[in-house]
């Protein structure tokens, strides 16, 4: 877990999130995914990664799922491509 937390201090947000999963951190690792990481994804269009992003986690080990995480999981899924107002919706939401 140490390494989660050296790229997190280091501003390697990805690998943290990464390390911060393979220690079995499911709560630090969603909030790294909620708050930094989706909202990059959604901007760029990338919707691959926003469903990859959220695809590792356990929905009973995650604090407020149902809003935070099933949200954007759901609407990546739902949505090949989504409308510039949605993207920004969904960036405001994450």
């Amino acid at each position: 877990m140490s390494q989660a937390y050296l790229a997190q201090y280091q501003g390697r947000t990805f690998d943290a999130y990464e390390h911060f999963l393979k220690a079995d951190q499911q709560r630090i690792a969603h909030d790294i995914a909620v708050n930094e990481l989706a909202s990059d994804a959604v901007i760029r269009g990338d919707l691959g990664l926003l469903r990859a992003l959220f695809q590792p986690f356990d929905p009973v080990l995650v604090d407020d799922w149902t809003f935070r995480g099933k949200v954007s999981t759901l609407i990546g899924l739902k949505y090949p491509q989504l409308p510039q107002g949605v993207s920004i919706a969904l960036h405001r939401l994450c």
